[in-house]
């Protein structure tokens, strides 16, 4: 199978989500605008997108950035899936 199958290194973040560590998140500045705020029904401040970058145990390597979205919960700030 793997011989005729083409595999995409950022397809494996969301397929293998379970063999993936991430990275600690960086800022996206200016990526979430007020609107979309509001109609998640949060004010500015409470959610934020941020890059990752995902490290695949089995291949033993880095692959590209992915975009995510935190939320924040009191002091912390946790991932969106």
């Amino acid at each position: 199978m793997k011989g005729i199958t083409k595999i995409n290194g950022a397809w494996l973040p969301t397929l293998g989500k379970g063999l993936c560590t991430f990275s600690r998140p960086v800022d996206v500045p200016g990526k979430v605008s007020a609107k979309t705020l509001e109609m998640q029904g949060g004010k500015q401040g409470d959610v934020r997108e941020v890059l990752v970058v995902p490290h695949f145990g089995a291949l033993g390597v880095d692959l590209p950035p992915v975009k995510k979205k935190q939320r924040r919960e009191g002091a912390r700030w946790v991932l969106v899936d």
